[in-house]
């Protein structure tokens, strides 16, 4: 084996190549990423990075002396779009296709995408780009609608309050990262958001009604997000000042505009 591609410059992409260089690996390693910055921590993106604490050169994961030790093949702004298992080859977006002998993947998940996110004030959080494009727009006194509540939801949601934003958090399990930490604790991060004055929404039907009028043909002509987050951000104001030992359920994005509430979301890659 003397070829290895790698799809996916983040995190587990560069440690894959580390591992192989470490490991007597001594071919050549090509390492893909759809983005133009060299790999980078994401984590920090809807923490230290969102809140103006951390410029994007400290998110690097390696420093150049490094990336030139493990002596890759490093392509950037090179997005795969399709994997040929036979002839061994993964087409790009733009260029010709890569062949290897060896192939690993590692692009983590992509956010999902909603209807009416070409709106003005719509962000998705999972890119570097992506944290750089809000943090501006995450003013004092402006209003954001975060869909998720998962740990990046949480985390945004946390740095817009601390920043000064008002914040409603949408998302449809019981609480705050219910699935990943369980009842017990989601609940108090429930309280933990409540207390910093970060609204749950946690009517589910109500909210499903809200984003399904906003994008359901059947209902006639669609006006955008603008209207379903406003009217969760109304509902929202309602129910959460009352969570006591059991949050409800909320739907998941971020946004923020002077005035009227937006959207965003992230993800991983």
């Amino acid at each position: 084996m003397d070829k290895i591609v790698i799809v996916g410059a983040s995190a587990a992409g560069i440690s894959a190549a580390d591992s192989l260089r470490q490991r007597g690996f001594t071919g050549r390693i090509t390492l893909l990423g759809s983005e133009s910055h060299l790999p980078y921590d994401r984590p920090p993106l809807s923490k230290q990075l969102l809140s103006d604490q951390w410029e994007p050169e400290r998110l690097r994961l390696r420093s150049a002396e490094q990336l030139t030790k493990l002596d890759l093949n490093l392509r950037l702004d090179a997005t795969a779009t399709g994997l040929d298992p036979r002839r061994r080859e993964i087409a790009l977006a733009a260029g010709e296709p890569v062949d290897y002998d060896g192939l690993i993947i590692a692009t983590g998940a992509a956010p999902r995408r909603l209807p009416g996110d070409d709106l003005a004030g719509v962000h998705y959080l999972r890119t570097l780009d992506d944290a750089l494009a809000l943090r501006p727009r995450m003013r004092p006194e402006s209003r954001m609608v975060v869909i998720g509540a998962g740990f990046i939801g949480a985390e945004a949601a946390a740095v817009a309050r601390g920043i000064g934003l008002s914040v409603t958090m949408v998302d449809p399990s019981a609480a705050p990262m219910a699935r990943a930490l369980g009842k017990r604790v989601s609940e108090l991060l429930a309280a933990l958001h409540v207390d910093q004055l970060a609204a749950l929404a946690t009517e589910l039907d109500q909210a499903h009604a809200a984003l399904g009028a906003a994008g359901d043909p059947g209902r006639g002509p669609s006006t955008g997000w603008e209207p379903a987050l406003a009217e969760l951000a109304r509902r929202a104001a309602s129910v959460a000042t009352t969570i006591a030992g059991t949050a409800r359920s909320h739907h998941a994005t971020v946004g923020c505009s002077k005035g009227k509430p937006k959207t965003h979301n992230r993800d991983l890659g």
